[in-house]
């Protein structure tokens, strides 16, 4: 009633239901308060708006700079496999072997065999074959 009504018409209600003859005072000052209610509830539904507004723009961009930072890590990443496997091909493993390690590579004349000899059932464990005459 009273966003829809007009100084007159509330001074009307009040002098007709409350019996005040000082009814249009009454209703100036209601309306005036009305308006500083609303002017009020505008200026913070501005503010809030605002506000939104801005929290929006910062989130976007923090988006924006979440996926830049996204597609450098996936470049990064493809980059990284491409030189893992690049780094891991026979050639080079050989190459690195040979450089570095001073590994030969397998022939029969760097080849020693290694044949298990059965021991002997009352064999003792320890080295007492290899003393002279075989004694203790």
């Amino acid at each position: 009633f009273l966003a829809s009504a007009d100084e007159r018409r509330i001074a009307q209600v009040i002098r007709d239901y409350g019996e005040e003859r000082f009814a249009l005072p009454i209703a100036k000052a209601v309306v005036a308060r009305l308006n500083l209610v609303l002017i009020l509830a505008l200026v913070l539904s501005a503010l809030a708006l605002v506000q939104t507004a801005y929290e929006s723009r910062r989130l976007f961009a923090e988006i924006e700079r979440a996926k830049a930072e996204l597609a450098r890590l996936e470049s990064d990443h493809a980059r990284l496999l491409a030189e893992r496997q690049a780094q891991a091909t026979n050639l080079r493993v050989e190459r690195l072997a040979r450089d570095r390690l001073q590994m030969a590579p397998i022939s029969p004349q760097v080849t020693q065999y290694v044949s298990d000899v059965p021991r002997r059932p009352n064999a003792p464990a320890s080295g007492a074959e290899d003393t002279p005459g075989g004694q203790r």
